[in-house]
């Protein structure tokens, strides 16, 4: 690092530790979460990514952790607990699984609330998105990107970057 030189900018993001699902030419990575945030993490079309941030949130609190790993090179599975709901002690009782399959045009992700506590549980999940469109050669090596401002309608939410392209 020299003076003047923010760790990490410039630099190419580390991969080790990332659950990666494929099927080319399309590719999601995060990490053992299953968040989509920071570095390389995304979802990748080709040679741009397509979402940049997919966060996850249980009344407003991320999911802990549990497992994350590769069920077959184009899907992967997350399993997380929802803290604070449920039955009251150590033992979690409410699951948020998330099950994300890569076919070769689109990444689909199923988000799954499980509870085993002994009444209903009701809780508010959001799920924040983000889309840059950054190309692959920029994140790969740590630059900068920019998040687009989503268009928001009441059926869908689109992207749209400097050059055309969209998603929705």
């Amino acid at each position: 690092m020299t003076a003047g030189t923010r760790s990490g900018e410039g630099q190419k993001p580390y991969l080790h530790g990332m659950v990666i699902a494929v099927q080319a030419p399309v590719c999601a990575l995060s990490t053992i979460d299953g968040q989509v945030r920071d570095a390389a993490a995304g979802w990748y079309a080709g040679d741009r990514r397509i979402v940049s941030g997919l966060v996850v949130t249980i009344d407003g609190v991320e999911p802990v952790p549990l497992d994350g790993h590769f069920e077959g090179a184009a899907r992967a599975k997350f399993v997380g607990t929802a803290r604070g709901l449920g039955n009251p002690g150590a033992d979690p009782t409410v699951l948020v699984e998330r099950d994300r399959w890569v076919t070769g045009t689109a990444v689909r992700e199923v988000i799954t609330l499980v509870s085993h506590a002994g009444e209903p549980v009701n809780c508010i999940v959001r799920v924040a998105l983000a889309c840059d469109f950054a190309p692959i050669y920029d994140v790969a090596g740590g630059r900068p990107t920019a998040a687009l401002v989503p268009d928001v309608q009441p059926t869908a939410t689109h992207w749209r970057g400097t050059d055309g392209a969209t998603i929705l």
